[in-house]
């Protein structure tokens, strides 16, 4: 017995299938390419916000530190100051690191009223005068993400 074999048309299928996945491949090889891009580009985003508010906190401090105890050199302002203003941080002349710099006003003499509070010099009892001082920081990195702390300092030192 004799077995024949018939032959049919190649319809080109295979070819047509494989290339349909070759696109399909590439587009899933080009969006995983994309996200992994933009989570590269958000991480370094928060390490660059971390590190901003962290380079402002520790100006803050010294700040505080140097309302707390000035030197005879430290030139407090004593003018309000618009702290969104680009001059007024560029004739602060109190730098800490690249970056960082902070602004310290003396807002005056004030009589406590009410309970006792602790200041950097131990505690002011009701009708104790105290010193208010108001320490701005600001950090700006990279691509200008800023940073920027506020505190009241209450001192019995004054200027």
């Amino acid at each position: 017995m004799l077995l024949t074999m018939r032959t049919y048309p190649q319809q080109g299928i295979s070819l047509v299938m494989s290339l349909v996945m070759l696109l399909i491949m590439t587009t899933v090889g080009i969006s995983a390419m994309n996200i992994s891009i933009s989570n590269l580009k958000m991480t370094g985003g928060i390490q660059q916000q971390s590190f901003v508010s962290n380079s402002s906190e520790e100006s803050l401090l010294i700040g505080e530190k140097q309302a707390g105890n000035p030197p005879a050199s430290f030139a407090f302002i004593t003018n309000q100051v618009n702290f969104y203003d680009e001059p007024a941080w560029t004739s602060a002349t109190n730098a800490t690191t690249a970056g960082s710099q902070y602004i310290v006003e003396y807002l005056g003499k004030r009589i406590k009223n009410g309970g006792d509070v602790t200041t950097g010099g131990g505690t002011v009892a009701p009708g104790d005068s105290i010193h208010v001082y108001r320490v701005t920081a600001r950090s700006i990195a990279g691509n200008n993400t800023t940073r920027m702390f506020q505190s009241f300092y209450l001192s019995d030192n004054g200027p």
